[in-house]
Formats: C-alpha cells, structure tokens, sequence
C-alpha cells in the first residue's frame, strides 16, 4: 500500500499520480501550467477540450464528449471514462499506455468493467489505429493497429 493509494481511497481525489511525493502540476485543459517542465496531471473539461503535456511522463484525463490529447515527451498515460471521443497526436507504442476506467455514476469513481464491454477493440481507419472500449473511442493518430501490442492498453 503506498501514500497514494491511501489518499485515493479516504478522500475525494479521483486521480493522483503514483508516487505521491513526486510534484505533478495538476490542472484542468483550459488552464495553463505553472510549472510547464513539471510532470503534468491535466484533467479535460467536458464538452470539447484540448489536453497537453510536457516534456515528462505525464497523466492526461479526457473529460467526456469531444477531447483532443497530446502528451509531448515522456512515458505518459492517457486516462479514459465514460461517453468520449478523442484523439491522441502522439501515441508512441511501448512507451504510452491507454487507460480504460469506468465510472460509477453516483461516486465518480473507477468501479471496475465498463458495462460489460470486455476487452478494448483494435480497429484501423484512415490509416489510424482506433481503440473502442464501450462507450469510448481513442484515434491514435500515425499509429497503426498492427503497432500496438496489449501491453499498451490498461483496463483498470
């Protein structure tokens, strides 16, 4: 059991970094960093919404409808729950990882399958690799579906 786990579970914070030591700049899309060297935690607005990273290993949460992820350098985590339709610029296969959480509609928080959805779904079109997980679609844009192995999708 580490800090961060501990503070998942006794409070209301819904994504923290793993090492709670470590300083993350936490933000929502439509603000912008304080700190844009820093390893960044940006959250996505609902709606549309446009999600950068830095040149660190990064956590980017998509809000639900339309959201747009670019991580910039770094092993980052794009994290996904819920009704989204997103596309992520720079995926980089084995070193980036897709989240997939659902979301439980009266605490928000990650509880577990998402409707019964099973496994992501590979798909390619137009050339790029889509990602569908229930109510979820991922476009990884210059990414094509033979590239990514399931070492690269994460199903929490």
């Amino acid at each position: 059991t580490t800090l961060s786990d501990i503070i998942l579970r006794n409070t209301d914070t819904r994504y923290m970094q793993d090492d709670a030591f470590t300083f993350y700049d936490r933000r929502g899309s439509d603000v912008a960093s304080d700190d844009p060297e820093a390893h960044q935690l940006v959250i996505g607005t609902p709606g549309q919404a446009r999600l950068v990273g830095g040149p660190q290993g990064d956590i980017l949460v998509a809000g639900t409808g339309r959201q747009v992820l670019t991580g910039e350098g770094g092993g980052d985590r794009f994290v996904f729950a819920g009704d989204i339709r997103a596309v992520v610029t720079d995926f980089r296969p084995g070193q980036d990882h897709l989240v997939f959480e659902e979301t439980g509609a009266e605490t928000g928080r990650p509880c577990g399958r998402h409707d019964g959805a099973g496994e992501p779904v590979i798909l390619e079109s137009h050339g790029h690799a889509v990602v569908v997980y229930g109510s979820t679609r991922v476009e990884l844009l210059g990414v094509c579906a033979g590239q990514l192995s399931p070492d690269d999708l994460i199903v929490a």
